[in-house]
């Protein structure tokens, strides 16, 4: 902004210099999409690391091929991922497990069986003075105390109420939780309080409803996903199934680690990937069939897999690695989620100029890989 001249003298202006700086945009954000033990589901969700994945899709899991492809990811040096986790429905299953807490009704955070090991319970020992800053009475208040048993962690909201105020107990769920949420309407009056645990008793050790709200309808796990779940009829303009990775605003690499009945990807579901690469300027990293134990399989099995494209790669052969799950016993992985780390690992080190390839491009945790 020019200077104001008001008496002689000498003026300074600074002027803004010329050069503008380039931000670095990022060349190695990776999308995953598959199943998980728990967490949000049709939601792309950023990590920054393994722990980030154990703590919202709980971890390694056997029937989660996407697991595994994440911890190789972050293994071999990726830094930033994109999780969508995909739920199939079974007709006759439970997705989320419910809580009865005498009046309130609650129901499992998210979908699966992990909700089966949720407990909770009910205490009166509120505050009247808190009672009466919401507007209500010490009546309208209580506590509740929520717990996965399965690995302890618990979650407690006290002075809540299921009254309307700052402290009502859907509202507070909602934000707070993530754990459980209220299913239903909210009752007319509080919850009656569990009956206290026999002395020295664990609270949360059994499944006697007089001490302890337990789950009345139990979950299962997603069965395995099928073309529906990815592509289905309505995905795309939902931002569902492949197509949640709309909700991003930039992911640079795709692994879909096949989650079928089959340790191959459902028919058509290559071909869609592609076209969603394509719109989003983004690599396709595709997992060889597994069928192919050798080269000579390989190289004269490439049109099978799915329609060429610049926008998509195919790895070549499978990884052998030790099953943390199984005692450590030798199995077989797809590779794309190490690839990707790989690239993401290269990017950081060198930069995108130099090829994820030669002496720097070892992967990390696998000791072993088809090679005939």
């Amino acid at each position: 902004m020019p200077v104001t001249l008001t008496y002689p003298g000498v003026y300074i202006e600074e002027i803004p210099s010329g050069v503008r700086t380039i931000t670095g945009v990022a060349t190695s954000i990776t999308a995953f999409i598959g199943r998980a033990k728990r967490g949000p589901d049709n939601e792309a969700k950023v990590i920054n690391s393994f722990p980030d994945y154990e703590r919202i899709f709980g971890g390694l899991d056997l029937n989660s091929s996407m697991s595994f492809a994440v911890r190789d990811f972050f293994i071999n040096g990726g830094s930033q991922a994109i999780i969508g986790r995909l739920y199939h429905e079974e007709d006759d299953a439970a997705s989320n497990a419910i809580l009865t807490a005498d009046t309130l009704i609650l129901e499992a955070a998210y979908k699966g069986a992990w909700g089966n090991y949720l407990r909770a319970r009910v205490d009166h020992n509120v505050s009247s003075e808190v009672a009466t800053a919401q507007g209500l009475e010490e009546e309208d208040l209580f506590n509740l105390t929520v717990r996965d048993t399965k690995t302890g962690v618990t979650e407690q909201y006290l002075n809540v109420s299921v009254k309307p105020g700052p402290r009502q107990i859907d509202k507070v769920l909602d934000n707070q939780s993530k754990l459980v949420r209220v299913s239903g309407d909210l009752p007319e009056g509080r919850p009656e309080a569990s009956d206290p645990p026999q002395s020295g008793e664990d609270p949360f050790g059994d499944n006697d409803p007089e001490t302890n709200y337990t789950v009345t309808t139990e979950a299962s796990d997603s069965a395995p996903l099928e073309i529906g779940d990815y592509t289905g009829e309505g995905k795309r303009d939902a931002k569902e199934g492949l197509y949640l990775l709309k909700q991003a605003d930039l992911f640079n690499l795709l692994c879909l680690p096949p989650e079928g009945e089959t340790p191959d990807y459902p028919e058509g579901l290559v071909d869609a990937a592609i076209a969603l690469c394509e719109e989003e300027r983004a690599m396709l990293l595709i997992d060889s069939p597994s069928d192919w134990s050798d080269k000579d399989a390989a190289k004269s099995g490439l049109d099978e897999v799915g329609t060429k494209s610049k926008n998509a790669a195919l790895f070549f052969p499978r990884l052998k690695q030790p099953n943390p799950l199984r005692d450590n016993q030798i199995e077989e992985f797809v590779p794309c989620g190490a690839v990707a780390g790989v690239m993401a690992r290269t990017d950081t080190q060198r930069g995108v100029w130099k090829a994820p390839a030669g002496i720097e491009s070892t992967l990390r945790g696998v000791p072993d890989a088809y090679s005939d």
